[in-house]
């Protein structure tokens, strides 16, 4: 080749094909359509997001602008012009203020025209019901008032939180402040050992002697054991006197010893081992080995010479009364299972009441007697005796109670 002849390229040199780039172009031209088309969704988007966002914040503005034109102020500005809607527009000078203007700004613009805003402070009030209560000292007289009615009536503690023991109180007296059980229990306590100081010290000014009566019994609820002391003395006025000293609770061994001990102490206590002068009980052979160790007592520890031990009349005359009754024992255990049958029988009470009524008499009920009160045999037969009547058309129906029924003979002896 000669080195004179330059490179040119050659007329029919390799180009691209047409369509080619047209594909290209066309491709690159719907990629960039597609961009352009969502840049174009985004911004539309985005103006109507702005556009709410203005009508919210508009809509925001004129709520605020409706909670506060309450204020006084805003008699002196308008919201509501053409030309400035939402806008505090004062109504002496035109001056037109923006939407988020608080009250203090426009009240200092107001009074550039010599207009001051008054400030009514207005406090709310809760109204409620109040009640004074008592004075400590009226409510102490009402707390014992209340004490003394819980011990009167052998009332429970727990009555003070009885929610319709309270109503009714309340009712009387809404000032009275209720304690609770264990504070009414403290002040029970507290007025009885008032009472027994106040006790002691009247027990001193006796100018005489006393006596002393005490009897052992026996809870029919609780079947517990308890020893009363009973004292009885002449006043300064010579009046015979006398009140409950007091009820040992017995739960140990119903011996001498023991009930010794324990009277022993109540001596001790109200001081009365000089002042005593009697001692007047059952004939229980326990009771009289007891009384034989308070003499002895007395004698050495308290120089008591004078006191001395007597058995109760009433008791040896209920003695000698159950040996009498003795003689018409047949009679009466007869009436004794007839009665207890009739008491223990509602069919039974009903009818004899029934019969009663017929016969025109008084309906009594049933009642037995007891070994240790001879008097209530007494009253068990006389009771029989006045329904009498009643009783006999009773017994006819039933063979049970007909075999009891006393005979001729039996009633004979029993009305002598």
């Amino acid at each position: 080749m000669d080195s004179d002849y330059e490179f040119e390229p050659d007329e029919y040199e390799f180009e691209p094909d047409e369509y080619e780039f047209d594909e290209l172009e066309n491709q690159d031209g719907n990629q960039d359509g597609e961009e352009q088309d969502r840049e174009d969704q985004d911004r539309e988007e985005q103006d109507d997001e702005e556009q709410d966002n203005e009508k919210q914040d508009d809509e925001e503005t004129t709520n605020i602008s409706d909670s506060r034109k309450t204020a006084e102020v805003w008699k002196y500005f308008d919201i509501r012009t053409e030309h400035h809607p939402n806008h505090p527009v004062c109504k002496s000078c035109g001056q037109v203020f923006s939407q988020k203007t608080g009250n203090s700004s426009l009240e200092r613009h107001l009074k550039a025209h010599q207009i001051l805003i008054s400030k009514n402070l207005q406090q709310t009030t809760i109204n409620f019901q109040t009640i004074t209560p008592h004075s400590p000292t009226e409510q102490a007289a009402r707390d014992h008032a209340i004490v003394i009615w819980i011990i009167v009536n052998q009332q429970p503690f727990a009555i003070i939180e009885n929610k319709y023991f309270r109503s009714m109180i309340s009712k009387f007296d809404p000032k009275y402040k209720f304690p609770n059980r264990a504070t009414i229990k403290k002040m029970i306590m507290e007025l009885y050992e008032e009472s027994r100081e106040k006790i002691k010290q009247d027990l001193e000014k006796i100018p005489g002697k006393v006596s002393l009566t005490s009897d052992m019994w026996t809870s029919t609820h609780t079947q517990e054991a308890y020893l009363s002391i009973t004292v009885h003395y002449i006043n300064s006025s010579w009046e015979l006197c006398h009140f409950l000293l007091d009820i040992i609770p017995f739960s140990k061994s119903h011996t001498a010893e023991n009930m010794a001990t324990e009277i022993l102490k109540i001596l001790k206590e109200f001081n009365l081992e000089k002042k005593v002068l009697g001692f007047t009980t059952d004939n229980a052979s326990s009771m009289i080995a007891c009384s034989k160790i308070i003499i002895d007592d007395l004698l050495v520890n308290s120089d008591n010479s004078s006191f001395n031990h007597n058995r109760c009349t009433a008791h040896i005359l209920n003695l000698a009364a159950q040996k009498g009754i003795k003689i018409l024992d047949n009679e009466i255990v007869k009436i004794r299972k007839l009665m207890t049958k009739v008491k223990n029988s509602v069919k039974y009470c009903d009818e004899l009441r029934t019969l009663c009524n017929m016969k025109n008499l008084q309906y009594l009920k049933p009642e037995l007697d007891i070994v240790t009160r001879w008097n209530s045999t007494y009253y068990m037969l006389q009771k029989l005796i006045k329904m009498d009547p009643a009783l006999k058309l009773l017994v006819v129906d039933y063979e049970n109670l007909y075999q009891l029924y006393p005979n001729t003979t039996e009633w004979d002896n029993i009305k002598v």
